[in-house]
């Protein structure tokens, strides 16, 4: 099965215009980019993330909508914090994960990746 990975942040093509074209050009699903199908036949229940219409979203030629301003606060005192941690299981192995719903990135330190046989 023949599939392109599809990517909103794709740097080689940008324009929306010109990655329909590619996908059109090689019959491919305008959803999930599979060269088994068309739109109209994909089983997929992803949409557009932009407009909510059945292609991917890296396609869209609409504008997304205008974004609301991000909260900052900063706290100077005295203060207890409780973190959320939870147990989870990955292959056997018990480890704690502290849940930080900001954060951009995930960590894990280098012994619980070669326990669980990860690549860093």
């Amino acid at each position: 099965m023949r599939v392109i990975k599809l990517s909103a942040s794709c740097n080689k093509v940008v324009a929306p215009g010109a990655r329909k074209k590619i996908l059109a050009e090689k019959h491919f699903c305008f959803n999930c980019a599979s060269g088994r199908h068309c739109a109209a036949e994909c089983k997929s229940k992803n949409r557009c993330q932009i407009c909510e219409d059945k292609h991917h979203t890296s396609i869209c030629d609409k504008s997304p909508p205008p974004r609301e301003p991000g909260m900052t606060a900063n706290f100077i005192g005295a203060s207890t914090v409780v973190h959320p941690v939870v147990v989870v299981r990955i292959n056997g192995y018990k480890f704690r994960a502290l849940l930080d719903s900001g954060a951009s990135h995930s960590y894990a330190s280098s012994t619980a990746i070669q326990l669980i046989g990860a690549s860093n």
